[in-house]
């Protein structure tokens, strides 16, 4: 195993982790234009004027993949900063959802996470 490679079973425990605190910020959330819902390994997020965010697992690839309607991000667990880094912008799954959500509802649900 490389240095930086998780197995399978951490990989699902880190994606559960990871979807279950979104779950929960998102359930503390005040604001009534954000809907979500997650379902068969997909979770999306839906907002009042129609736009949204998928987040789903590619386990064969041990990958977290969020999409917009304009972006997509491929995220890949890093075991030495214990987070989940894009692939391409090397930024952390929470900079990007954040700035998604700011620009999709002007609203920083985010900023106790990192």
């Amino acid at each position: 195993m490389k240095k930086n490679e998780i197995t399978y079973s951490t990989y699902i425990n880190l994606v559960e982790e990871l979807l279950s605190k979104l779950e929960n910020i998102l359930d503390d959330c005040k604001n009534s234009d954000i809907d979500y819902q997650y379902n068969n390994e997909v979770f999306t997020i839906t907002f009042k004027n129609k736009n949204f965010i998928l987040i789903n697992k590619q386990s064969s690839l041990k990958e977290i993949w969020l999409a917009t309607e304009i972006n997509g991000y491929h995220f890949q667990f890093n075991s030495i900063s214990h987070s989940w880094i894009c692939k391409k912008t090397k930024k952390n799954f929470w900079r990007i959802i954040e700035k998604q959500f700011l620009n999709k509802c002007n609203e920083n649900i985010f900023k106790e996470i990192y």
